[in-house]
């Protein structure tokens, strides 16, 4: 029965196929799941990556770093939105550009910089290579940035570049800039500066001094650094230094205005104003004491000198008022004098008795000038004078006292008369005797000349006055003389060739003042062992006629109208008729309500005030400025028993016509009110 074999290889054909087939289903459903599974593990790895790139890229382009990365030329191909904010490019705009023709300024080192940078990156591409430089917005605009640099290279290991993140340090550049400026103006100041300046630790050793302690203590540098304060005080003065110190030190209290002494390198003391302080680190610790000391040694010495002249003040004060008052004395009794004059032949006995009137009031109001000068007044009012007069009277004086020396006068006739304060040409040449009587102490000669002279503009301009005709005085001595040295100084205050005790050396510095004071100029010529010789030169005037009371009888005046305010009624009374008699009409009043009150009533007929200047009530400066309130074109002729400086210059400047000293004669109020008047 062949049958049963062949059912049964089939049968076993078909299970062998059911069971590949079945083996194929499940290989292949095998294979399907892990295909499954490792596409879904990829697109979470993709996913994964892409969000990772999308949130470095996130990352980058939000970030508040410049970011940038360039190739190894310097072109730069990848800018962050960061960067295009900071430097004003856009990304269309600068990628494919050099670095060194967009953010970086141009310089010859420039390419050189950049090139060495990518050296040394690329010589370690491991490390990260920090560099800090100046950089430029799109506007021109300079910052600095501190970059990290590190180099950027393709998957085959070839550099493709460098990435770069900076960072804005230009405020931290600048705020270290100042520092260094200050620290160098700190510096410069304090190494120029005439007063000393030094620091010291915590514990009192001094860090740091200027040139200014060698040149007032004496020692090197080397002998202070390293040593305390208190070494280069005084014993019994260590103490209180110390206290010092510690109050700046620990209680951070600043010291300002202590007067103290140091001791100089050869022992000598001198005398200090002190100023300390705490200073601080950024961080508020303290880091020592800086101070100054200004050498207050002179100042001292001259204290001493000034303290007697504080103790004078109110003697001062005391003496310009009875000169004052007695002015007005005088006032009265050369106004009647001079009225008596008028009426008065001069063979009248009387008549000279009047004149020696007139000489003892000369007299009198010599004697309220040099109270006037005690009480620091200043100087009497200038007028034209004759130099020749002032010269002969001068020299014989200083004659008298030095006969050993003799005196030759080479005047010029009818020389010119110059504006001056008398008084003060007096002083002026008394001083200029009497240093050459001190440059011929065993005798000699003097010349005093005077002569006219035009002054040409370049001689003029050269010593700062006006150029035209002067009177040239000259005063030569025989005596040792004077080196170059000396010449140049002669006119400092307090210089002095004399020994100490023999002068203040303030003669010549007066002498200079004085010429100066009245738009004068003064040269000087000297040579040791031959003499000297001081020229003088005064702004010359044209002599007025002689003009005496004969003069003023023929009165000035045409009819004007003149208001006259003054509080002494002598004076007022006097005044009032001598103005009369020369011409004009008067309304007298006694005070500065008075007077604002008749000027208000009679403007339009007042031609000229004479106002008092120390009144009662409202005072003389008071009354013109109520007058100028009146009329800002109102004519005032100032009149003062003091002199024309102090608060009568004041009211000068302020727009009066003239001033007129008291006492004065007729001549010269009669000049005075048509000066006045004419201008």
């Amino acid at each position: 029965m062949q049958i049963i074999p062949d059912l049964k290889y089939s049968l076993f054909v078909f299970l062998a196929g059911a069971a590949l087939f079945l083996v194929f289903v499940l290989c292949n459903f095998t294979i399907k799941r892990k295909v499954r599974a490792k596409t879904a593990e990829m697109e979470i790895s993709y996913n994964k990556l892409k969000k990772s790139e999308e949130n470095y890229r996130e990352l980058v382009e939000n970030s508040n770093s410049v970011i940038l990365r360039f190739d190894t030329l310097g072109n730069i191909n990848y800018f962050n939105e960061f960067a295009e904010k900071f430097f004003g490019w856009r990304k269309e705009e600068i990628l494919g550009k050099k670095v060194v023709d967009t953010i970086v300024p141009k310089t010859e080192s420039t390419g050189r910089d950049l090139e060495k940078m990518i050296a040394e990156i690329i010589a370690d591409p491991d490390r990260f290579v920090n560099n800090a430089n100046e950089n430029m917005r799109k506007n021109g605009e300079r910052i600095w940035i501190i970059w990290t640099n590190k180099p950027v290279y393709d998957k085959d290991g070839k550099l493709t570049g460098i990435m770069s993140i900076g960072n804005d340090i230009t405020a931290q550049k600048r705020a270290q800039e100042s520092c260094l400026e200050t620290e160098a103006r700190f510096r410069a100041l304090s190494e120029s500066s005439p007063d000393i300046v030094y620091t010291m630790d915590r514990s009192g050793s001094i860090t740091y001094v200027n040139p200014a302690w060698k040149l007032l203590l004496g020692h090197e540098k080397e002998e202070v650094l390293g040593h305390y304060f208190i070494d280069f005080a005084k014993k019994e003065d260590r103490g209180i230094y110390k206290k010092l110190f510690k109050n700046i030190r620990d209680e951070g209290k600043a010291v300002n205005n202590f007067i103290g002494g140091l001791l100089t390198k050869d022992g000598e003391e001198r005398t200090f104003n002190m100023y300390g302080a705490f200073i601080e680190d950024s961080q508020g610790r303290p880091l020592g004491i800086v101070s100054s000391l200004k050498d207050f040694t002179e100042y001292q010495k001259m204290e001493k000198k000034l303290n007697n002249s504080q103790r004078l003040e109110s003697i001062g004060t005391l003496a310009g008022g009875i000169a004052h008052d007695f002015n007005n004395l005088l006032m009265g009794i050369l106004g009647y004098t001079s009225l008596m004059l008028l009426k008065t032949n001069d063979s009248d006995p009387n008549y000279q008795r009047l004149r020696h009137i007139e000489e003892q009031v000369d007299r009198g109001a010599n004697l309220t000038k040099q109270l006037l000068g005690f009480a620091r007044e200043g100087r009497y009012e200038q007028k034209p004078s004759d130099m020749n007069k002032i010269i002969a009277k001068t020299s014989e004086l200083f004659g008298r006292t030095k006969k050993e020396i003799s005196i030759d006068l080479l005047l010029e006739p009818d020389l010119p008369d110059t504006e001056v304060d008398p008084g003060q040409m007096e002083q002026m040449l008394m001083n200029l005797y009497v240093n050459a009587g001190q440059a011929m102490p065993d005798g000699g000669t003097l010349n005093l000349m005077t002569n006219s002279i035009i002054l040409d503009e370049g001689k003029a301009k050269a010593n700062e006055i006006e150029p035209g005709a002067y009177i040239r005085l000259s005063i030569k001595d025989s005596g040792v003389g004077m080196d170059k040295k000396t010449i140049e100084r002669i006119f400092d205050p307090f210089f002095t060739t004399k020994t100490r005790g023999r002068g203040t050396g303030l003669g010549l510095a007066t002498v200079y003042g004085i010429v100066k004071g009245h738009r004068g100029m003064i040269e000087v010529t000297s040579e040791s062992g031959h003499g000297t010789a001081f020229s003088i030169y005064l702004p010359a005037i044209q002599k007025e006629g002689a003009g005496t009371t004969e003069a003023a009888k023929k009165g000035p005046g045409v009819g004007e109208t003149i208001l006259l305010v003054d509080d002494e009624k002598t004076v007022l009374e006097t005044t009032k008729e001598l103005i009369s008699l020369l011409g004009y009409r008067v309304y007298p009043v006694g005070s500065g309500q008075e007077a604002l009150a008749t000027f208000l009533e009679k403007r339009g007929e007042i031609d000229l005030v004479v106002l008092d200047m120390i009144m009662p009530g409202i005072s003389g400066s008071v009354t013109f400025d109520r007058l100028r309130e009146i009329d800002p074109e109102v004519r005032v002729l100032l009149s003062s028993g003091y002199s024309i400086d102090g608060q009568a210059r004041d009211i000068m400047d302020r727009g009066c016509k003239g001033f007129i000293q008291k006492p004065f004669r007729m001549e010269e109020l009669s000049r005075k009110l048509r000066a006045a008047l004419d201008e």
